[in-house]
């Protein structure tokens, strides 16, 4: 299968398509998400309250600076279920909780309604008959749904290119890159089995980077 390559977005787009959904809170904080973390369509889509963990970030004296929020990516969920941890900054981890706490009388009432799904089902999930049910705090919207809400907003907010929720994940990382985070830490975040996976990214934005440079010095003669 050929891959097709991600929209490039600007920092402009992708905060215009968030604002887009601003009145809606849980589709504001999927597209942050998004834009937040880098991560995937199917681990954005399978997270339940218990992959979520509060992490308290120290200084040298051992004194709490901030409290955030990481996610924790499941097998469940994970690429080639490859566990790991997603960093979520402290404006979207206020706003998760938020939202956490708003719903929390609808997500108790859905994790029962999942557990007895999947109790009910049990036979046949031993032997992979069916697939277990996840209770994700967006009450199980699916990824085509979320994918569909990524098209709507991004049609709101005016900007004309063909944005998936990969546009944010390549966006994510490339941003990263730019800025100059080493790439060990950005393939950490990004969960990128290979190096070079995370160098493909580099050398693109690093040829992009020349050009300008390159063409006022080779341009006109």
């Amino acid at each position: 299968m050929v891959k097709t390559k991600p929209e490039d977005l600007t920092k402009d787009e992708v905060c215009a398509i968030m604002n887009a959904a601003s009145d809606k809170c849980r589709d504001y904080l999927i597209l942050r998400i998004f834009a937040k973390t880098g991560i995937r369509l199917s681990e954005l889509a399978g997270i339940e309250r218990r992959d979520i963990k509060e992490f308290q970030e120290k200084d040298e004296k051992g004194m709490v600076k901030a409290a955030r929020f990481l996610i924790h990516i499941s097998e469940d969920t994970a690429k080639r279920g490859e566990e790991r941890e997603v960093v979520i900054d402290e404006s979207t981890s206020t706003l998760l909780k938020q939202y956490l706490s708003q719903n929390k009388k609808e997500l108790d009432a859905h994790e029962k309604k999942v557990k007895k799904l999947n109790d009910e089902h049990k036979v046949e999930l031993q032997t992979d008959a069916v697939s277990k049910k996840r209770a994700s705090i967006w009450f199980n919207l699916t990824p085509m749904a979320i994918e569909n809400l990524v098209k709507k907003y991004t049609k709101l907010a005016g900007v004309s290119k063909n944005v998936s929720p990969h546009a944010f994940r390549h966006f994510y990382c490339t941003l990263l890159v730019r800025e100059g985070m080493p790439l060990h830490q950005i393939q950490k975040l990004m969960g990128h089995k290979n190096l070079n996976t995370t160098l493909s990214v580099y050398a693109r934005v690093m040829t992009n980077d020349c050009l300008p440079s390159y063409d006022a010095i080779m341009g006109g003669w």
